[in-house]
């Protein structure tokens, strides 16, 4: 069975009636969407590792993902990075056949500014990474 985190992501920050007010379903993975229209958000598997039985398969697998909270300033980018920190903290469940076994803040927020050239407006990042572990 494949599992696919990235997909998981996505759909369980599309649920929140809050976090879909503000970013109308622009939650993709590794790619920002081709119009740049923010806020939005990107998120991206920097690691993964997984636990294996005696006969090599794998029975748990955890993933670090850094998630990318984009805005024209800082304090929508940090506004948004809370209610996702929020969402996604502690999450214990079953989706599409495999079992989440939690989601945990990984290291500080992070910030950053971005300006392609003078002409356009920059972009402000909030990231926060999270160690999520998974069976298949």
């Amino acid at each position: 069975m494949i599992v696919d985190v990235q997909q998981f992501v996505t759909a369980w920050l599309n649920t929140d009636a809050t976090i879909n007010g503000i970013v109308a379903k622009r939650i993709t993975a590794d790619e920002l969407d081709k119009q740049k229209v923010y806020p939005a958000i990107r998120h991206t598997i920097i690691t993964t590792t997984e636990d294996t039985d005696l006969d090599g398969n794998a029975v748990a697998l955890h993933s670090r993902i850094q998630i990318d909270c984009l805005a024209l300033n800082r304090h929508q980018a940090n506004a948004l990075c809370r209610l996702v920190r929020n969402r996604l903290r502690g999450y214990w469940g079953t989706y599409d056949g495999f079992l989440v076994h939690g989601l945990i803040p990984v290291d500080a927020q992070r910030n950053q500014y971005t300006q392609p050239k003078p002409s356009v407006q920059g972009i402000r990042a909030a990231i926060q990474d999270f160690r999520i572990s998974y069976q298949p």
